[in-house]
């Protein structure tokens, strides 16, 4: 048994051939994974990062192995983290409702100060 590179039945172009021919020059090496993993950051970006979304041509399983640890979902999971920090920070900050004393139910503004409905004031 011995091991070759595969010959399917495309052009059996390499990537430097097609750069050649349309005359495209590159700094760095050319490789097509380069390519590629372009194409999944950008999938990455479009769906905010959700695997089931973006790998769409491997398995969930493949994709955690080969992309998931790149910058741009990390990123994205940074963001993902600091929104939810801050939705939370911001009910911790505002407080919460305290009610002193039974009759403030009562009063004209209940409805507003509490976020209530003159409904939902009566069943409580």
């Amino acid at each position: 048994m011995t091991v070759q590179p595969l010959r399917g039945t495309g052009s059996g172009l390499r990537l430097t051939d097609w750069l050649n021919i349309h005359d495209v020059h590159i700094d760095g090496p050319s490789d097509i994974r380069g390519l590629r993993k372009s194409g999944k950051v950008e999938k990455a970006l479009t769906f905010k990062g959700r695997i089931s979304d973006i790998a769409d041509d491997h398995t969930e399983e493949a994709f955690r192995r080969s992309y998931a640890r790149g910058t741009t979902l990390r990123v994205i999971g940074g963001q993902v983290i600091i929104t939810a920090q801050q939705h939370w920070l911001s009910k911790a900050l505002a407080g919460p409702v305290v009610l002193d004393q039974e009759p403030s139910l009562q009063d004209s503004d209940a409805e507003v100060v509490l976020g209530l409905s003159a409904q939902d004031i009566e069943q409580l």
